[in-house]
């Protein structure tokens, strides 16, 4: 959009100013848009790092300041400076920074503005223009800080949004769509070594409702979830998929390791998970390896689900493994 704009602005400028100086900068400061414009268009297309966003950002701040005070102080020396204040206080909303990098950007532009008026302008535009820069300073430090408020507690609004939409309330760990989701894109990707996943089913979790109400079997579900998180590594994937039901995907791990570790949970969970004596909670759990036999979710997830019959179907609280 500046880009258009500075090109509109240069043919007419070309047409109407007969001074040499201003059509000069109008044509150095066009060309160098241009190059701006050629290398955000490869940029885009790469697709980029934030810090490269950023350096691009004060690029494009650093060449409108620049052309605006340049034209501002330069072409006119008798003349006070129409546009570089609203210009200072554009820059607050138009780039994305942090309050720290505005406030960095904004007194260096209004500095240099400064230093610059103090030696090519006359002293009537000089009186003038010092007035009016304090003043848009000023406003632009207050737009700069109740912007980046905004933008911040937007960013913090959405994040939190995003997270209620792949969190679990009770169990703190993803919910059945966003599990399965990773779960899918992990074992479609090529190279990725041996995964493991693993369906765990909470025995008799009904029971637990019944006897001792939805309250404690909720304080149950979040045990467990918590008990998940704290036994496997960080970037496994833990999620819960049904009432009772839970699935882990083990990241490159082998099959001797995988079974290991699933035996240690449901161990751990006999252990850790009953606060009644008279009713041990329990977990029975189905693995399968992936791509030994399959890559495809569904495929290794039914496997799964077919080990976790099978310990079922032996008496529960154990690992089953076809």
């Amino acid at each position: 959009m500046f880009s258009l704009l500075l090109a509109v602005y240069t043919v007419l400028a070309y047409f109407f100013f007969k001074n040499p100086q201003l059509m000069a900068f109008y044509y150095v400061f066009l060309g160098l848009q241009v190059v701006f414009d050629c290398v955000l268009l490869r940029t885009v297309r790469k697709g980029v790092s934030t810090r490269w966003v950023q350096g691009l950002c004060t690029t494009a701040s650093l060449l409108i300041v620049g052309f605006v005070v340049a034209i501002s102080v330069f072409p006119y020396p008798t003349r006070p400076a129409i546009f570089f204040p609203p210009v200072l206080v554009g820059m607050a909303a138009v780039f994305i920074f942090s309050y720290e990098q505005l406030v960095l950007l904004l007194t260096g532009y209004a500095a240099v503005f400064a230093a610059l008026v103090l030696l090519f302008k006359t002293p009537q535009a000089l009186a003038y223009d010092i007035w009016s820069v304090i003043p848009a300073y000023l406003i632009a430090m207050v737009c700069a800080y109740n912007i980046t408020s905004l933008r911040l507690g937007d960013f913090h609004s959405r994040m939190r949004w995003m997270q209620l939409s792949i969190i679990d309330k009770p169990t703190g760990l993803l919910n059945k769509a966003a599990c399965e989701e990773a779960c899918r894109a992990c074992l479609a990707e090529a190279g990725r070594g041996t995964h493991a996943l693993l369906v765990l089913d909470i025995d008799d979790f009904k029971q637990v409702n019944d006897t001792y109400g939805h309250q404690e079997g909720d304080r149950v579900l979040h045990r467990f979830g918590a008990l998940l998180q704290e036994s496997f590594r960080e970037d496994d994937l833990t999620g819960r998929i049904g009432g009772d039901e839970f699935l882990v995907l083990m990241k490159d791990i082998d099959a001797y390791s995988a079974r290991e570790r699933a035996v240690e949970i449901v161990d751990k969970i006999a252990r850790s998970l009953s606060n009644h004596p008279e009713l041990r909670t329990t977990c029975s759990a189905g693995l399968a390896i992936a791509p030994e036999n399959s890559k495809d979710f569904d495929a290794v997830f039914v496997r799964a689900d077919q080990a976790l019959y099978q310990a079922k179907q032996q008496g529960k609280n154990r690992l089953g493994v076809l």
